[in-house]
C-alpha cells in the first residue's frame, strides 16, 4: 500500500482517521471519526493489488461490501 492513509488524514471529506485497529492480506481497518454524525466508526481500507486482474479486483470489492 504505497499511498497508505495516516492517522489524522481526512477521507471523503467526512471521516478523520484516528488509529489502525488491524490489518491483513486484504487491507486494514481504522477507527475513524465520522465528522458529519459526530461519532466514531470503523472504516475499512481495501487493498487492490496492482497486478490483480479486473476479475480479482471485482471479487475483492464484492467481498468487502458483503462484510459490512
Amino acid at each position: 500500500m504505497a499511498d497508505a492513509p495516516l492517522p489524522g488524514r481526512s477521507i471523503a471529506n467526512r471521516y478523520r482517521l484516528i488509529e489502525e485497529l488491524g490489518g491483513g492480506g486484504f487491507g486494514r481497518v481504522w477507527r475513524a471519526r465520522d465528522e458529519s454524525l459526530d461519532a466514531d466508526v470503523a472504516l475499512k481500507q481495501v487493498w487492490l493489488p496492482p497486478a490483480a486482474s479486473a476479475a480479482e479486483r471485482a471479487q475483492r470489492l464484492s467481498r468487502a461490501q458483503r462484510e459490512r
